[in-house]
């Protein structure tokens, strides 16, 4: 079986800029400064995102390992990662840099290599960095560490449909294996 290592990169301005281009996940942000420092009546109200029939779910992740799915089309999922306990384990999340139809081909020719992907250790409770959508065709996963045991798996929110169909990878059948290292 063929095994990739995956390096986990903290998340930097040039890596959310690429992630963005891609289309494959978009930041949350409030309006630019200059527009909020001359509102002096009423409300500047943001992009709108189509919510019809989602919950917003605390969603607490065990997995160690790698499971790339992604999502059908007009299944997005706007994510927040707020968590308030101070010891938990890390939180890691690995996009691909394909959406799902591309990544398949090259995952079908074998053809994929390290720099197929990005995965991230976000930061948590960061206004700039701890808002994003994921865009629906995105193949990504969330993962954390099997060690500190003593920490607990970490928890972050979730706006999604109610009705959230996972599409697997399922890299194994291809004789992949992806893992992290630091």
């Amino acid at each position: 079986m063929k095994e990739l290592q995956l390096k986990v990169q903290t998340l930097t301005s040039a890596i959310a800029q690429e992630l963005e281009e891609l289309r494959l996940i978009s930041f949350l942000h409030h309006p630019p400064a200059a527009a909020r420092r001359i509102l002096t009546k009423g409300y500047i109200k943001g992009d709108n995102f189509p919510a019809a029939i989602h919950g917003f779910h605390s969603v607490t992740i065990a997995h160690t390992d790698i499971l790339l799915s992604s999502h059908p089309p007009g299944q997005d999922e706007i994510v927040f990662l707020w968590e308030y306990e101070a010891e938990v384990k890390p939180l890691y999340f690995v996009f691909a840099k394909h959406k799902r139809t591309s990544y398949l081909k090259a995952l079908g020719r074998q053809e994929l290599t390290p720099a197929d992907f990005v995965a991230l250790r976000p930061p948590l409770n960061d206004p700039q960095w701890s808002n994003f959508i994921v865009w629906n065709g995105t193949v990504h996963c969330e993962l954390t560490d099997a060690l500190p045991p003593q920490k607990m798996a970490p928890s972050f929110y979730v706006l999604e449909p109610l009705d959230l169909s996972v599409q697997y990878t399922e890299e194994h059948t291809y004789g992949l294996h992806l893992s992290l290292v630091p």
